[in-house]
């Protein structure tokens, strides 16, 4: 059914066919079941990849022997393509959720690393990152050039009644 080989000029064949599978799934035309479960691989590898759509293409587009179907360069460029479709980033961010990226399973394993006490340095970064989330700390920033044009109390004052009798 699918026309993939090894060869390059080729892959771009099945690309377009990924790329038109893409658009079907929009509800213009007939959709091909094989192509929609290479969407649905790319999907669940761009979770195990980590984010990273390149490598996720090129695992989507093996064949029955585990050989990439495309270039390298081939992948890079049809993965961030496919990441432009609204249908592709919403069954990613389901896939995510599927497998556990949400904020209750991110607090848990936070405070696992919270409450722990082999790791003193991921304890403490832990921590760091509770309460930066909660914001009950607010990073200090030094500055260390010289400030000019600062603005009095008289000088806002003069400014506020400026602003009332203007309104």
């Amino acid at each position: 059914m699918e026309n993939i080989t090894t060869n390059p000029q080729e892959s771009v064949d099945v690309s377009q066919q990924m790329e038109t599978n893409v658009n079907n799934e929009e509800g213009s035309k007939e959709v091909d079941s094989t192509l929609k479960f290479r969407h649905e691989r790319y999907c669940q590898a761009f979770f195990k990849h980590r984010g990273n759509g390149t490598q996720a293409y090129l695992e989507a587009s093996q064949d029955e022997n585990k050989v990439p179907t495309v270039t390298y360069e081939t992948a890079c460029v049809e993965s961030s393509r496919l990441l432009r479709y609204p249908n592709i980033l919403k069954r990613i961010q389901e896939v995510l959720k599927e497998k556990g990226f949400n904020d209750e399973n991110i607090d848990n394993e936070l405070l696992e690393l919270i409450i722990q006490n082999d790791d003193k340095g991921n304890k403490l970064g832990a921590i760091r990152e509770y309460n930066k989330l909660k914001q009950r700390i607010t990073e200090k920033l030094e500055h260390s050039g010289k400030i000019e044009n600062i603005v009095t109390k008289e000088q806002i004052t003069e400014l506020l009644k400026r602003n009332e009798t203007n309104a």
